[in-house]
């Protein structure tokens, strides 16, 4: 059944008469404090995201970064872009015998209360197709996409 509501007169055409606008009030107040609640459990914050600067012509560079995670789950890091490059991924170094190789993961777990690091022989941001050589001093914006947290923006700062 839908009901209408003239809010300024307290007139609500449904069998709840009068109670329909504190009904409907508390209903919206209950759904703002459990989505803070839940936006506050599966709270992400990215700090110190880096990069190098590129020399002219290349097509690539890595992004370093710490993801943190306040809240009271694991959260999952499952995509990454940026306006400054064609793609994004998440890649992580691994020793091969005594070769260094790097690899695409589908996704990055940020511990509860913990935190990931994205450092040079680690994780990285791979960015690959860049639109402009990056420059020391320049910064672009990277977005990270959680599941639970949903996109989550950082300022990455060029620098030797």
């Amino acid at each position: 059944e839908i009901y209408q509501c003239d809010w300024s007169s307290d007139v609500c055409s449904s069998d709840l008469g009068p109670l329909a606008r504190p009904l409907a009030v508390a209903a919206l107040a209950w759904l703002a404090v459990a989505a803070f609640a839940h936006a506050e459990g599966g709270a992400v914050e990215l700090r110190e995201a880096w990069t190098r600067p590129t020399p002219g012509g290349a097509r690539t560079a890595a992004i370093y970064l710490t993801a943190v995670n306040h809240g009271a789950a694991t959260d999952r890091i499952v995509a990454a872009q940026t306006p400054a490059a064609e793609r994004a991924e998440i890649h992580v170094d691994i020793m091969d015998g005594n070769v260094m190789r790097m690899r695409h993961v589908m996704s990055v777990d940020v511990p509860a209360g913990g935190e990931t690091a994205f450092k040079p022989g680690s994780f990285h941001v791979m960015l690959t197709g860049l639109k402009a050589p990056l420059k020391a001093g320049d910064s672009v914006p990277l977005t990270l996409t959680f599941e639970g947290a949903g996109a989550v923006t950082a300022t990455v700062t060029v620098r030797n």
